[in-house]
Protein backbone atom coordinates (compact mmCIF):
# COMPACT_ATOMS: atom_id res chain seq x y z
CA UNK A 1 0.00 0.00 0.00
CA UNK A 2 1.67 3.14 -0.56
CA UNK A 3 1.34 6.55 0.70
CA UNK A 4 -1.21 9.23 0.04
CA UNK A 5 0.43 12.30 -1.51
CA UNK A 6 -1.75 15.47 -1.00
CA UNK A 7 -1.26 18.79 -3.05
CA UNK A 8 -0.10 20.83 -0.04
CA UNK A 9 3.03 18.24 0.02
CA UNK A 10 1.88 16.62 3.72
CA UNK A 11 1.88 12.43 3.37
CA UNK A 12 -0.30 10.16 5.46
CA UNK A 13 -0.37 6.43 6.44
CA UNK A 14 -2.92 4.68 9.14
CA UNK A 15 -0.63 3.02 11.53
CA UNK A 16 -3.10 -0.11 12.24
CA UNK A 17 -6.31 -0.68 9.49
CA UNK A 18 -9.24 0.28 11.07
CA UNK A 19 -8.16 2.11 14.35
CA UNK A 20 -7.29 6.24 13.77
CA UNK A 21 -4.28 6.58 14.57
CA UNK A 22 -1.58 7.93 11.88
CA UNK A 23 1.54 8.99 11.05
CA UNK A 24 1.63 12.47 9.06
CA UNK A 25 4.92 13.40 7.44
CA UNK A 26 5.35 17.37 6.93
CA UNK A 27 6.99 18.60 3.51
CA UNK A 28 10.20 19.32 6.23
CA UNK A 29 10.04 15.68 6.49
CA UNK A 30 9.03 15.66 10.02
CA UNK A 31 6.58 12.62 11.61
CA UNK A 32 3.68 13.59 14.24
CA UNK A 33 0.86 10.82 15.12
CA UNK A 34 -2.32 12.26 15.03
CA UNK A 35 -4.90 9.99 17.07
CA UNK A 36 -8.44 11.09 15.46
CA UNK A 37 -10.29 9.56 18.24
CA UNK A 38 -8.53 10.66 21.24
CA UNK A 39 -7.94 14.38 19.11
CA UNK A 40 -4.30 14.24 20.15
CA UNK A 41 -0.97 15.11 17.59
CA UNK A 42 3.25 14.66 18.73
CA UNK A 43 3.60 18.17 17.00
CA UNK A 44 4.98 20.66 19.98
CA UNK A 45 2.67 22.92 18.46
CA UNK A 46 -0.95 21.05 19.82
CA UNK A 47 0.62 21.71 23.35
CA UNK A 48 0.15 25.27 23.26
CA UNK A 49 -3.33 25.75 21.68
CA UNK A 50 -6.37 26.86 23.58
CA UNK A 51 -8.63 24.78 21.46
CA UNK A 52 -6.56 21.27 21.25
CA UNK A 53 -6.35 21.22 17.83
CA UNK A 54 -3.72 21.32 15.62
CA UNK A 55 -3.45 21.54 11.50
CA UNK A 56 -2.31 17.56 11.46
CA UNK A 57 -5.58 17.00 13.02
CA UNK A 58 -7.45 19.09 10.78
CA UNK A 59 -5.57 17.73 8.01
CA UNK A 60 -6.32 13.97 8.74
CA UNK A 61 -9.81 14.61 9.57
CA UNK A 62 -10.30 16.81 5.96
CA UNK A 63 -8.34 13.50 4.40
CA UNK A 64 -10.36 10.44 5.75
CA UNK A 65 -13.45 11.85 5.79
CA UNK A 66 -15.93 10.20 3.62
CA UNK A 67 -16.51 11.48 -0.02
CA UNK A 68 -19.96 12.77 -0.86
CA UNK A 69 -20.93 10.22 -3.75
CA UNK A 70 -21.94 12.20 -7.30
CA UNK A 71 -24.95 12.87 -8.02
CA UNK A 72 -26.97 11.40 -10.50
CA UNK A 73 -30.20 13.06 -11.61
CA UNK A 74 -33.22 11.04 -12.13
CA UNK A 75 -35.85 11.28 -14.32
CA UNK A 76 -38.61 12.39 -12.72
CA UNK A 77 -41.44 9.79 -12.84
CA UNK A 78 -44.65 10.81 -12.37
CA UNK A 79 -48.28 9.07 -13.27
CA UNK A 80 -50.37 9.97 -15.68
CA UNK A 81 -52.66 11.09 -13.05
CA UNK A 82 -50.34 13.16 -11.26
CA UNK A 83 -49.65 15.04 -14.94
CA UNK A 84 -53.59 15.44 -15.65
CA UNK A 85 -54.06 16.91 -12.15
CA UNK A 86 -50.63 19.55 -12.37
CA UNK A 87 -52.28 20.63 -15.92
CA UNK A 88 -55.88 21.05 -14.42
CA UNK A 89 -54.16 23.41 -11.86
CA UNK A 90 -52.00 25.12 -13.96
CA UNK A 91 -54.99 25.79 -16.36
CA UNK A 92 -57.34 27.52 -13.62
CA UNK A 93 -54.32 29.31 -12.33
CA UNK A 94 -54.08 30.78 -15.67
CA UNK A 95 -57.73 31.30 -16.45
CA UNK A 96 -58.22 33.32 -12.79
CA UNK A 97 -55.70 35.80 -14.03
CA UNK A 98 -57.54 36.57 -16.89
CA UNK A 99 -60.94 36.53 -15.22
Amino acid sequence: MGVPVCENGYNFIQVIPGIPIYTVLTPLHKQYTVDLEAKTCTCPRFQFLADGECKHIDYIRRETAPKPETLVRQPMRTSGRAVEEYEAQMRANIASDFA
